[in-house]
């Protein structure tokens, strides 16, 4: 990253949550693998398909398609008997001869008599879906207080859920001791399938004199850095926290550790954190990972 970036001008869009859904095809997560192709989540049947040796024709209902593809945007054919037909094309012109019938062409050289008709799928690239999010555009949608961000290949990041108000973290928290597993309220995270969340503890109070305003000052006999590595799965639900940690004790007879569940393990929306300790006294919890609330 040696070579000057100029940064320009960010794109922003604003609306309803239903109106930024309706940008991407049905059924779209936003995110996969990076650069993997997103498909159409049902293909679309098509009536005829016929290659002249030049040009190939398809006949489709309109009804059968999310979107009608436009001039330049890539299909796969799959389905077809004889195979020959089974593969990508781009398409060169798009009409409509009878309401509700839909006439693709692409250029290919590709003949055979059709036996069996096939489907269309529209791979998700930019040409076929030219409304959604641009690398670095970012929607606001008013309704659901979600902010998302486009990516690279089509993909979008969800930056936040914001149910009351946002937060951004460093955040430093006094934890009491606890002799049983105690719930840390701002430490709870939307139920995905891994993430991982950076902290330290010390057994001094927090020092919010500059220039470290968000951290605990420097730990007295206890002092303690780590990351909680935490994944989970909904099948058996099931949320596993490793903490990889390395600390300073010198009062090896206290302790502190962590642990994470669900909110609930019927229909889990949240991943929470707790903690427990036996320390005489209060200690300084502070975390610098981000954290969008």
């Amino acid at each position: 990253m040696a070579t000057p970036v100029v940064v320009s001008r960010i794109q922003n869009r604003r609306g309803t949550k239903a109106q930024f859904d309706a940008l991407y095809p049905v059924g779209y997560q936003g995110t996969g693998f990076l650069g993997s192709p997103r498909w159409r989540t049902t293909p679309a049947p098509f009536s005829t398909i016929n290659g002249n040796g030049e040009v190939v024709t398809i006949t489709i209902s309109a009804s059968n398609l999310i979107r009608a593809p436009i001039v330049g945007s890539t299909i796969v054919v799959q389905g077809v008997a004889p195979a020959v037909y089974n593969k990508p094309y781009s398409i060169t012109t798009v009409t409509e001869p009878a309401v509700g019938i839909i006439v693709l062409t692409a250029d290919d050289s590709v003949m055979g008599v059709m036996t069996t008709p096939g489907s269309i799928s529209l791979p998700y690239v930019i040409e076929n879906y030219p409304n959604i999010l641009q690398p670095g555009e970012l929607a606001l949608c008013m309704d659901s207080r979600s902010i998302f961000m486009g990516n690279d290949h089509g993909e979008y990041i969800k930056i936040s859920v914001n149910e009351s108000s946002l937060n951004i973290l460093p955040l430093t928290l006094l934890l009491e001791p606890a002799a049983t597993p105690t719930l840390i309220p701002a430490l709870s995270y939307d139920a995905v399938n891994f993430f991982t969340l950076f902290y330290d503890v010390t057994d001094s109070p927090p020092d919010f004199t500059p220039p470290d305003t968000t951290a605990g000052a420097l730990g007295v006999t206890f002092t303690k850095n780590g990351q909680m590595n935490i994944t989970a799965m909904t099948f058996i639900p099931t949320v596993n926290l490793v903490d990889v940690c390395n600390e300073l004790n010198l009062r090896p007879e206290y302790d502190i550790s962590f642990s994470a569940q669900f909110d609930n393990n019927t229909n889990p929306t949240k991943i929470q954190i707790f903690y427990q300790h036996n320390f005489p006294g209060t200690l300084t919890f502070s975390t610098a990972s981000l954290q969008w609330l």
